[in-house]
């Protein structure tokens, strides 16, 4: 999406975290008529593109690499 590699720094499980979780949200949909159609990943190429796009992020790489 970002057109680099994450740099990751795993550590172990920290007190209050957990491991899975599972949503059912048949009560939301039911209550608002709103069901999403894309999968998160989808949602979050999406949302990373408009992110570079709203604040101008190329153009700030951009210029922060030419200015040295």
């Amino acid at each position: 999406m970002l057109g680099k590699k994450a740099e990751k720094r795993l550590l172990p499980m920290q007190p209050g975290e957990i491991s899975d979780t599972y949503a059912n949200v048949d009560d939301l949909v039911q209550a608002t008529g709103y069901q999403p159609e894309n999968p998160v990943e989808v949602g979050a190429t999406n949302f990373v593109e408009w992110y570079k796009d709203y604040y101008k992020v190329r153009r700030l790489i951009h210029k922060m690499t030419k200015s040295g």
